[in-house]
């Protein structure tokens, strides 16, 4: 071979090397502190599964589909359709039922003084509690009045009078031609804390749960 093309043969090698990625080794130390770590960390992280953000939305999904079992849905909805029967001092009655502490990036209290009393558990008597919070303060007609509960097998408790809707929640897919209560519960039902909204109109009830709604009219 002449020393042209045998100079050739080298020069191509080298350009070939130098195309390759240089991966570095990790020296002794670097080893020892990434075996360290792995150590301490505790046995059930360290294979643990990457979710990727669909499957944790399914798991929170889930999470929020258990809060409400089909019994206690059929009790509210008991209840409501015999709210919707009585006489009420004001309309819409928007209501919200909550398991935990609702954040103040959805829901936020607005002064009221006098405040009605709070505690009273949901009840088909809750016509008649309306009607002494309005002798109280006639004010409390604005905003929603929110139900909570620490954990799925206690009953709902009213917790506050006059919330102010705020949450930003856009549902994936809008009712058309809904006023501003409706448009509010039905993105506040999305909240992770929220098992679901309702307002009684007059002569209607509407249901607002993870982003949909159904309204029952009276016959």
């Amino acid at each position: 071979m002449s020393t042209y093309r045998l100079h050739g043969h080298i020069r191509q090698n080298n350009l070939l090397k130098s195309a390759q990625p240089v991966v570095r080794r990790k020296s002794v130390r670097e080893y020892g502190f990434a075996c360290s770590q792995l150590r301490s960390m505790p046995r059930s992280q360290r294979n643990a599964p990457q979710l990727t953000t669909a499957a944790t939305s399914r798991t929170e999904m889930e999470v929020r589909v258990s809060k409400m079992t089909p019994d206690q849905k059929a009790e509210i909805l008991s209840k409501l359709r015999a709210l919707k029967d009585e006489s009420i001092p004001f309309h819409p009655l928007i209501l919200v039922f909550s398991t935990g502490k609702l954040s103040t990036d959805e829901c936020v209290p607005m002064l009221r003084v006098p405040m009605p009393p709070t505690g009273a558990a949901f009840s088909k008597q809750m016509s008649v509690l309306l009607h002494e919070a309005v002798q109280i303060n006639p004010s409390i007609h604005d905003g929603a009045v929110l139900f909570a509960r620490e954990t799925a097998a206690d009953e709902y408790r009213l917790v506050n009078w006059s919330m102010r809707i705020v949450s930003k929640r856009e549902p994936a897919d809008a009712v058309p031609n809904l006023g501003s209560a409706h448009n509010s519960a039905l993105a506040l039902s999305l909240a992770r804390e929220v098992d679901c909204c309702c307002i009684l109109s007059k002569g209607t009830v509407s249901f607002f749960e993870q982003g949909s709604m159904r309204t029952e009219a009276s016959a």
